[in-house]
């Protein structure tokens, strides 16, 4: 998980039983920011600016920015090497 805290992102790891109700978390959260981009775009095409330039435009912008933003924060986490062990295992096959 990233977190931003004071100007940095950090990266935060969990217990192998967490990881299911995690990554339930995430996909339920993409999910739910697909639907508000979507419904976003079509808000900012209708109304009284839906044949307006800038409408689209702006439309366009918006949701390319939101989804290079979520892109690369779903890139940091999943690239982001390990961090080494406090207590490394010993080598196989080594007391």
């Amino acid at each position: 998980m990233l977190v931003w805290s004071g100007g940095f992102t950090q990266r935060y790891y969990w217990e192998d039983g967490e990881s299911e109700i995690g990554i339930g978390f995430a996909v339920i959260s993409l999910v739910v920011w697909v639907a508000v981009l979507v419904w976003s775009v079509f808000v900012l095409r209708g109304g009284s600016l839906a044949d307006s330039r800038n409408a689209r435009t702006a439309s366009t912008v918006l949701a390319g920015i939101s989804i290079a933003v979520v892109l690369v924060l779903c890139l940091m986490t999943i690239g982001w090497p390990e961090p080494p062990s406090e207590h490394p295992s010993p080598p196989w096959n080594r007391a």
